[in-house]
């Protein structure tokens, strides 16, 4: 018996909620357990995706309506694991399509000449804004001097504009670029935007990695720089390099776990099948199928093997899919649609009021929780007593004294 997403979400509770838009406010309907910035984030996905965005239930539309574009036969279906969040529209992997081998001889020199050109993109950036800091510098020195106008703009009479001109020229600054800002020309910098660099595919063999070998130290440079996806067999790294290419969800397994409860391993095989036939209904060869809180859900079950677990739950995905699927999704939108985030000891969490406030994390609470420690004493390492009562020193009776009202106090 599949899943019965649809039930789950013609039960799910919708009020309606006052978003801020863009000189506007929009009467939302959304799950109860959705933050502001999640609503947000799904409302300009909605209007990337063409639909309007207006009062009453724009969300539920503009899910409906972009299902029933994706697969028209499932649209229902689709539209409720949308609406019960989990499951979010993602973009595909920005990977390279061609796969490194970093035993081929030449590999190395790639590699390095691949992550200097982009430092130095990196780079160009800071350096445009270090040269307009440094040319703003010189007409300061020119316009605070006080003096004949004529001197205040030689450097042989102004030693500030001397340094500044100085420095000027040190960030890159031509003498044209340097007397235009003596004259009191505003340098006006407007970066390129920089877009992220793709991922770069790497296949290596696991012993000579372990070993400390050459292959070893071109890995370790590359991921410094947050450009490698290292991989120890050709299908993973093939699956990889094809994911650039195929459409893209990212499932959230906290939410699943949410309303499958021990299930959660069946309930996520029926999802995996509903979104990869969805994907693979205009002739997709392969789908990419990210995993979101698979962190947070083995910390909840407490499963003594993690590695083993995660194993497990990415072969359900698998055996689930019609075609080959990658498991690499990094979509940093669709997480935040999503409520995901890196896992940490500190959740920021928003309350019925719309207060954001800071918790512990409820997977790390479950995990302390299970091994007998105290989530007091947890809360207590990572926060402080967050109150003066009781403090040396300083607490409510001596506050008290001073003329502190018990309202006050409250707030301490």
């Amino acid at each position: 018996m599949r899943f019965p997403f649809a039930s789950h979400a013609a039960a799910l509770p919708r009020p309606s909620r006052q978003i801020e838009r863009c000189g506007r406010v929009v009467s939302v309907r959304a799950p109860e357990g959705w933050t502001d910035a999640q609503i947000e984030a799904w409302l300009d996905w909605a209007e990337a995706e063409g639909f309007e965005v207006g009062d009453g239930d724009p969300l539920a539309e503009a899910m409906a309506g972009w299902a029933a574009n994706l697969a028209d036969n499932d649209a229902l279906e689709l539209t409720a694991t949308l609406l019960l969040g989990l499951a979010s529209p993602a973009r595909s992997a920005r990977v390279t399509p061609e796969v490194l081998t970093l035993s081929d001889p030449g590999a190395g020199e790639r590699l390095a000449a691949e992550g200097a050109r982009r430092r130095a993109g990196r780079r160009a950036t800071g350096a445009v804004e270090a040269l307009a800091r440094a040319l703003a510098g010189v007409s300061t020195a020119v316009s605070r001097c006080e003096g004949p106008r004529a001197d205040c703009a030689d450097p042989a009479s102004n030693p500030a504009l001397a340094r500044a001109a100085l420095a000027a020229r040190r960030s890159g600054a031509s003498d044209a670029d340097i007397l235009r800002a003596i004259a009191g020309e505003r340098f006006d910098s407007v970066p390129l935007p920089l877009s992220p660099p793709p991922v770069i595919v790497a296949l290596a063999d696991r012993a000579m990695i372990a070993s400390g070998a050459p292959d070893a130290l071109l890995a370790a440079e590359a991921a410094l720089e947050g450009d490698l996806l290292l991989t120890f067999e050709p299908d993973d790294a093939e699956s990889a390099a094809g994911s650039a290419r195929a459409p893209a969800v990212l499932l959230s397994l906290t939410a699943l776990r949410a309303i499958s409860g021990p299930a959660v391993e069946a309930a996520l095989g029926d999802l995996v099948r509903l979104w990869s036939r969805a994907l693979t209904a205009r002739g997709a060869l392969s789908v990419a199928i990210g995993l979101g809180g698979l962190a947070d859900l083995i910390l909840r079950e407490g499963s003594d093997d993690a590695g083993s677990r995660a194993a497990q739950l990415a072969g359900t995905v698998t055996a689930a899919c019609d075609v080959a699927p990658s498991l690499f999704v990094d979509d940093l939108e669709a997480s935040l649609r999503l409520g995901l985030g890196p896992l940490a000891a500190i959740d920021i969490w928003q309350t019925g009021d719309g207060d954001v406030v800071r918790r512990l994390h409820p997977a790390l609470a479950a995990a302390i929780r299970r091994a007998g420690g105290e989530i007091d004493s947890a809360e207590r390492h990572l926060f402080g007593r967050r109150t003066l009562m009781d403090a040396p020193g300083v607490d409510h009776a001596a506050l008290r004294a001073r003329g502190f009202t018990d309202i006050e106090l409250e707030a301490v």
